[in-house]
């Protein structure tokens, strides 16, 4: 009979359950920016005496920074280390979101939220580059679907 030959597994120890809930709550400082953003957004635009459609580009600002803030913070990570540029975001992401709440008209909060967008997309890119380097798990997926953060979905099939 012959012997079937089998992947091994890398030699790398398991994330922690409280990382992976760090990760996932990393993960979704961008959307949460964006779904806690849009009931306020009628809101918005009678207090900055604008129409509507002027206040749905500071959506779009967020997705466009969102989008952008993840292709260039996945390869300084990986040059540079992961710490810095994560912490760098968060900080990032902070101010910017002070920004937002104190801007008197739409110019600085269109350039707010790009900010805002672009540094959200540091827990995005670091936390998944953290999960596939460091998970002897098959793939990302079967990480998040053992952890808090992941409830609610399904295993991946093998």
């Amino acid at each position: 009979m012959a012997a079937s030959a089998t992947i091994p597994r890398r030699s790398i120890p398991e994330l922690p359950t409280g990382m992976l809930v760090v990760l996932g709550a990393l993960s979704a400082f961008g959307p949460l920016s964006t779904d806690m953003y849009l009931p306020g957004l009628p809101s918005m635009a009678r207090d900055l005496g604008i129409r509507p459609s002027g206040v749905q580009l500071t959506l779009s600002a967020s997705l466009i920074g969102l989008a952008v803030g993840q292709i260039v913070t996945g390869p300084i990570s990986d040059a540079r280390g992961r710490k810095r540029p994560l912490l760098l975001g968060l900080g990032a992401y902070v101010v910017a979101s002070v920004l937002c709440a104190v801007a008197p008209s739409i110019g600085p909060l269109l350039a707010a939220r790009f900010v805002q967008g672009f540094a959200g997309a540091a827990g995005i890119a670091i936390a998944r580059a953290v999960v596939r380097g460091r998970s002897s798990r098959r793939s990302p997926a079967d990480c998040c679907c053992t952890s808090p953060t992941g409830a609610g979905s399904s295993r991946p099939s093998r």
